[in-house]
């Protein structure tokens, strides 16, 4: 177990490593952006139908 676990990390860290932050960004400031505008679940803060 601990021997694949340390290859899956390895493998993890530096390949996607890149892609992790920006996935970890994303999500962080969804989730900041859906506690900030709790009203705005459907989209992006520029992306809001006037109605």
């Amino acid at each position: 177990m601990i021997p694949i676990l340390l290859l899956t990390l390895t493998y993890v860290l530096f390949s996607n490593e890149v892609f992790q932050v920006l996935n970890v960004l994303a999500i962080s400031t969804l989730i900041v952006m859906q506690r900030r505008f709790p009203r705005d679940g459907q989209g992006p803060i520029g992306m809001r139908p006037h109605l």
